[in-house]
């Protein structure tokens, strides 16, 4: 038992010499350290741009410093960059600053990159319908009465102005049809047609009615072929067919015998 509490005495003082040692030894070495852009202005925005999340320098500290960095995640800095007086619309480059936090770094030279290019947009919003598409995956017996409705109809899509004409509709997760009947109403994410852009508000409530599905044939449906005023005579054969319409069972039952047409 002596023996076992000796070793461990003995590590405890080794490692304790070793920190002791670590936090006087000063070394050179290259570490990541994360990048934050301040002084942007109110309403402009960055997305759109490839911004690195680190910046790779060089740097002199303790040894006992860069080996809380590399094995317990401790930040000896942070990259800075400062766009202040940025004006929107336009690309502007800046260098690549770095705070050594508490003076722990010293003699820092940023290696990669040492300069970066932004575009700086303002942000703006254009109101746009939500599309709310319906999942392939539907039972057989099963359908929609109509299409489903979105509440709201319209959100906000925001994002940088260049990237908002011609983006195309938001649309919500697919709806998707189960074995029951009746309103159904949920709610939805909604996704922005670009990565850039992004909705307001996220999330819609989602109505649609699901019945039971049926199948119902038209027979011998006249075939009406549509001319232009003053053109020849035209007969079609055959004069006639049969039309199979599927759709939800109670509005098919109550369809007429005439409420189908064919034109050629």
């Amino acid at each position: 038992m002596n023996r076992h509490l000796l070793k461990i005495c003995c590590l405890a003082v080794s490692i304790l010499l070793w920190i002791q040692v670590a936090s006087n030894r000063q070394v050179t070495r290259e570490v990541e350290v994360p990048l934050r852009v301040t002084g942007l202005a109110r309403g402009c925005t960055l997305a759109g741009n490839l911004v690195p999340e680190a910046v790779r320098i060089r740097a002199g500290g303790t040894k006992l410093n860069f080996f809380l960095n590399r094995y317990f995640g401790r930040e000896l800095g942070e990259a800075l960059v400062d766009l202040g007086g940025a004006e929107p619309g336009g690309v502007v480059e800046r260098e690549v600053t770095v705070d050594g936090r508490r003076g722990e770094l010293v003699d820092i030279q940023v290696t990669s990159p040492a300069r970066l290019e932004f575009y700086v947009d303002r942000i703006d919003s254009v109101a746009v319908p939500v599309e709310v598409p319906v999942a392939e995956d539907a039972p057989a017996d099963r359908v929609l009465a109509a299409a489903p409705t979105a509440s709201p109809a319209t959100v906000q899509l925001v994002g940088p102005s260049r990237f908002l004409p011609g983006a195309g509709r938001p649309r919500t997760d697919p709806v998707a049809v189960g074995r029951g009947t009746g309103r159904l109403e949920i709610m939805r994410a909604v996704h922005a047609p670009r990565p850039q852009l992004w909705t307001a508000p996220r999330e819609v409530r989602v109505s649609a009615v699901v019945a039971e599905a049926g199948r119902r044939v038209f027979a011998r449906v006249p075939l009406v072929p549509r001319l232009d005023s003053g053109s020849l005579r035209v007969e079609v054969f055959p004069p006639v067919a049969d039309v199979e319409v599927r759709g939800p069972a109670p509005a098919l039952a109550a369809m007429p015998d005439d409420a189908v047409a064919l034109t050629v």
